[in-house]
Order: C-alpha cells, then sequence, then structure tokens
C-alpha cells in the first residue's frame, strides 16, 4: 500500500485564503470522516457549519468533487481542502483500516441476495440524513 499524499500547499493557494483557513477549521474541529482510501483516492463525508453532510472526493492531484452548492460554480472547495489534510493526517493504523474498504464492500454486497439488499437500502433510508432522497433520485453516490 502507498501512503496517499495531497500537494497540501498547492491545493490552498488554489482554494484561496478565505476557503483554506476554512478548511483548515474543518480539520481542526474533527469535522472529516473519511470512508475509504483507494485508487489514489480519499472519499470522506464533511459535517458543514450548519451541520448539512457533504460527500467529499479528493484525488492524489488535488482535484476532486463535492456535493456542497459552492463545488458546481468553483469546481473546488473548502470540504476538498478539508478532506486533503485528514487523509495525510492518517496515521498507518487507520490507513490500513480505509485502503480498498469500499472494494471489499462491493465484493460482500454482490454476494448478497436481492432481498437482503433492498433491506440494508431501507434501514440506510430510515438513519441516514439524505440517503431516502438518493435512493428516489437514482443517484449513485
Amino acid at each position: 500500500m502507498t501512503p496517499l499524499r495531497f500537494d497540501i500547499d498547492g491545493l490552498m493557494d488554489r482554494l484561496g485564503d478565505k476557503r483554506a483557513r476554512r478548511a483548515q477549521n474543518y480539520f481542526n474541529n474533527g469535522w472529516v470522516r473519511i470512508v475509504a482510501v483507494e485508487d489514489g483516492r480519499a472519499l470522506a463525508v464533511v459535517t458543514g457549519e450548519t451541520g448539512r453532510l457533504y460527500s467529499v472526493e479528493v484525488r492524489e492531484d488535488g482535484e476532486g468533487e463535492c456535493t456542497c452548492p459552492d463545488f458546481p460554480l468553483e469546481r473546488t472547495c473548502k470540504h476538498i481542502g478539508a478532506t486533503a489534510l485528514t487523509a495525510d493526517a492518517l496515521g498507518p493504523r487507520d490507513r490500513r483500516m480505509l485502503d480498498g474498504r469500499l472494494s471489499t464492500l462491493r465484493d460482500a454486497l454482490a454476494a448478497e441476495s436481492r432481498e437482503a439488499l433492498v433491506v440494508r437500502l431501507m434501514d440506510l433510508a430510515r438513519h441516514l440524513p439524505g440517503a431516502a432522497e438518493m435512493l428516489e433520485r437514482g443517484e449513485e453516490g
């Protein structure tokens, strides 16, 4: 496993001073939860200042995607910066746990019956904010 590392200085320059400070604040406050690290990218859920959750992907080249309202306009955001900072700060144990996590999950889900998958999705819709809406719209992620 090659550690995922970001060009933090370059990414923060692209964000600009205000967004870079806010990304650092998100990192310092622990508002980023890394979900997986694989294929040269980190996937995370970031809690915004209002409590809203955003899905974030950041790749080693500093590019990424975010579900926040700023991303479509700017093609970057503080959530991407905060995710890169958090991923770079992961210790070896956390990296091992997160490395390839989605691939492992995908393989486990592929082995389940359709009925078992429906039960899992319904449980997510009941307990995860926004999951029901994503499922209704047919979003993939």
